[in-house]
């Protein structure tokens, strides 16, 4: 059913690559935008950036067209590396130790990033892979309203429960043609956490 939660959860990326990558900015004594481009570092991003791609092989994706697939894994590993390079400055902020002054080992350092860590590569990775789930099966909706454009508009439907937020409460039933320039930025998931979806409407019945 189009909009169902994916209960599965995402592989979680090898610490072995992370730690790397975490080395390979103690070493350096810091995170720069010019080093994602360094070996360890996009190791990392492409870790990251497999473990997301995974949603795109859940069933509910199975529909998408050759280009619509290549176009989506571009934007996971674009959001990867954006995501790697906040992962590995936020952990470097912690090189320092500041009770006794001056760097710390890097076994210091690794036990004190593991939060971080954590936070990153396990936590918020789980919502990032059900936003990728949910982006994927939009696409693939998307692409089979595609297809009968001529024939329905699209209608903006909310889960109707207290937890929608306000602003998407108010694109509630909602109905436009298909090519109408709010579905570049409106169409679900418009936001992290978003449950909503569309459905056809017969063009007849607006």
């Amino acid at each position: 059913k189009s909009g169902d939660k994916n209960k599965h959860t995402p592989p979680e990326p090898r610490p072995s690559v992370s730690k790397k990558a975490y080395r390979w900015v103690y070493k350096a004594g810091g995170m720069k935008p010019e080093m994602l481009s360094d070996r360890p570092i996009r190791k990392m991003i492409e870790e990251t950036s497999s473990s997301l791609s995974t949603a795109l092989d859940e069933d509910i994706a199975q529909e998408l067209t050759p280009e619509m697939r290549n176009a989506l894994e571009r934007d996971v590993f674009l959001f990867s590396g954006f995501k790697t390079y906040h992962n590995l400055k936020e952990a470097s902020l912690l090189l320092e130790n500041k009770e006794r002054g001056g760097i710390q080992t890097f076994d210091e350092f690794y036990r004190s990033i593991r939060q971080i860590d954590d936070k990153y590569n396990r936590d918020w990775l789980r919502s990032e892979y059900q936003f990728a789930v949910n982006s994927a099966a939009m696409a693939s909706q998307w692409e089979q309203a595609l297809k009968d454009k001529d024939l329905y508009a699209l209608q903006y439907v909310t889960v109707g429960d207290d937890r929608v937020r306000p602003e998407h409460a108010e694109l509630e039933g909602l109905v436009l043609p298909m090519d109408d320039p709010f579905w570049r930025t409106g169409t679900p998931p418009n936001g992290w956490g978003c449950r909503c979806t569309i459905m056809q409407v017969p063009l007849e019945e607006n």
